[in-house]
């Protein structure tokens, strides 16, 4: 049952990773598509319409900003742009010439006086050309994409990390390990791992599964108990077994009645009428039972053999 449970949350921790690191590959695919249609010279108000629709995407907003770093364009309020333009200027400041060209995603980063954790999307087509932000929840990404993923959500625990060994996103942690890094399955998935470990713990032994999101260097883990998760499962067998108890004894009744009332008076219906070919016109006159149809049948048959042999007399 362990390497079932090890099989199964294999699986589950790469396909998730795999759906995170698409959601963000996409992410950077629609600000660079933003970034070279940059190049028609849009006016603010038709730059805000043709992003109107990415709302869901960058939660927090798209930015245009000229290349000496002022704002053309920003998709929500003005209020909002000026909680994250400290973390997109030093960005900028601290990116070298050309780098842009291709869009990048910055590293997670908190907001004073807010819970999610953010990180925007970055390109630039060319030195002359206006800067694409497109700004978005990481908390919000992962909680859509992670939420729900353990077999049991009272069992194990779901973590993301980022390559500076931040925790982007937890579920059903009961405390939080003091050193991230000396977690089992971070560093390896960090290094962009793919793997199954376990662990002893108080209460017993748990599966650990890791997975890198390739396109960030994130580090997602899967931390479950597996006899926890394989206990309700053998409850559920053992219930089965008994909800299929009933659905048995009735079908073997079905078989018991058909064999008495329908199988077994058509086969002696059969050997009467053998006896009425060799000339016994008496031979349906014993009744052989079953269900009324076949009663019926063999009355029907008895009054035909009276009349065959009133024909030969």
């Amino acid at each position: 049952m362990r390497d079932l449970v090890a099989t199964r949350d294999q699986r589950t921790v790469n396909s998730s990773a795999r759906a995170l690191g698409e959601q963000l590959d996409h992410r950077k695919a629609v600000i660079q598509s933003i970034g070279i249609r940059s190049k028609d010279n849009l006016s603010q108000d038709d730059f805000l319409t043709s992003v109107e629709f990415l709302s869901d995407d960058f939660d927090a907003g798209i930015a245009i900003i000229g290349p000496t770093y002022d704002l053309l364009g920003f998709s929500a309020r003005l209020e909002k742009w000026q909680e994250f333009e400290d973390e997109v200027i030093k960005y900028l400041d601290q990116s070298k010439s050309g780098q842009l060209i291709t869009p990048r995603i910055s590293d997670p980063f908190y907001i004073k006086g807010q819970d999610d954790i953010y990180s925007f999307v970055i390109f630039q087509a060319n030195q002359n050309n206006p800067i694409i932000v497109g700004i978005f929840s990481v908390t919000k990404l992962a909680r859509e994409n992670l939420a729900g993923i353990l077999s049991y959500d009272n069992a194990g625990s779901v973590m993301l990390v980022d390559q500076n060994i931040n925790m982007l996103y937890e579920s059903g942690l009961q405390e939080a390990p003091e050193i991230l890094l000396d977690y089992p399955g971070i560093t390896e998935a960090l290094r962009g791992e793919t793997g199954t470990t376990y662990l002893d713990v108080e209460g017993g032994e748990h599966v650990i599964v890791y997975s890198p999101i390739s396109t960030t260097n994130w580090a997602l883990v899967i931390d479950e108990p597996w006899r926890e998760i394989t206990s309700p499962l053998l409850r559920y067998s053992e219930s089965g077994s008994l909800i299929l108890l009933p659905i048995v004894i009735f079908a073997l009744i079905a078989i018991w009645f058909g064999t008495l009332k329908i199988i077994q008076p058509l086969r002696a219906f059969q050997a009467q009428a053998g006896m009425f070919t060799q000339g016994d016109f008496k031979a349906f006159n014993e009744p052989v039972g079953g269900i009324e149809e076949i009663q019926t049948l063999q009355t029907t048959f008895i009054g035909m053999a009276e009349e065959v042999e009133k024909a030969q007399q």
